[in-house]
């Protein structure tokens, strides 16, 4: 099943995308990009505007979880009905004119901005629109069901301060940036701009992590020190299970961590 999806029209798509621009441009300084995005936003999604309202069905789907059948399907069923009074032409005329404010004051590039949630938005979209074959509607339904029932993984305490250690690390990160490795500059700026280009990065900056590690272990303070040595042994685990898993916050904050880690190694070998 695969139906044409125009991402610009697609208003969650444009606020989220404007997110990630915002995110984007506070971490690399850029502050009158950065101010320039968040006055579209405020302007364009003003609370009780058409756009705002279009949003929030959106978002009444793409953001639940761990919803039992009935109540997931309830909530389909109640945003499909708000949305079809919405007024199409309004919409169109609002996106127009939020597109063109984006391309003026910022860059048609943001529209290549990685949004994580882009599939479910362009299933809702085309669940919403008008033109969507009946058997395709049913499926897109379904799907979307599944992804709103589905659990959240169980958060482990130490993933919850990473979350906190990182949003932390962002507001500041003008401040910190001369301090941070460039290994550390790029996995942070890959991560919030091109998960693409983020996994490939990574798939070589593990494999540097884990050999310098190996290393390491070898080097006379290390192997002379049992503590350190199993410690050094059980960073070069968590690279392993980094491996095999989903790039998140928490994988992110470790990998830091480790290039941190490995930098620090190699001084003292030197």
């Amino acid at each position: 099943m695969k139906l044409k999806h125009n991402k610009k029209r697609n208003t969650a798509f444009l606020f989220e995308t404007l997110v990630r621009e915002i995110t984007k441009a506070a971490i690399r300084g850029e502050q009158p990009k950065k101010k320039a995005a968040l006055k579209i936003i405020k302007e364009h999604f003003v609370k009780e505007g058409i756009l705002y309202k279009e949003l929030q069905l959106y978002k009444s789907i793409y953001e639940s979880r761990e919803l039992d059948h009935i109540t997931a399907q309830k909530i389909l069923y109640e945003c499909r009905s708000e949305y079809s009074k919405l007024d199409k032409k309004e919409v169109f005329k609002r996106q127009s004119l939020l597109i063109a404010e984006v391309n003026r004051k910022l860059s048609s590039t943001i529209y290549n901005n990685f949004v994580p949630s882009y599939r479910s938005l362009a299933s809702i979209a085309a669940l919403f629109g008008e033109t969507t074959p009946v058997k395709s509607r049913v499926l897109l339904e379904g799907k979307l069901l599944t992804e709103m029932m589905k659990k959240k993984s169980p958060k482990r305490q130490i993933k919850e301060v990473d979350n906190v250690v990182f949003r932390q690390f962002v507001k500041n990160f003008n401040k910190e940036y001369a301090e941070l490795l460039s290994e550390q500059k790029k996995t942070i700026s890959l991560y919030l701009a091109d998960k693409t280009q983020l996994l490939s990065y990574l798939n070589e900056e593990i494999v540097r992590l884990h050999q310098e590690l190996q290393k390491g272990t070898n080097v006379e303070e290390i192997k002379t020190d049992s503590i350190m040595l199993e410690n050094t042994q059980k960073v070069i685990a968590v690279l392993d299970d980094i491996k095999k898993s989903e790039i998140h916050e928490a994988q992110i904050i470790d990998i830091l961590k480790i290039q941190k880690l490995v930098s620090e190694i190699r001084s003292d070998d030197d």
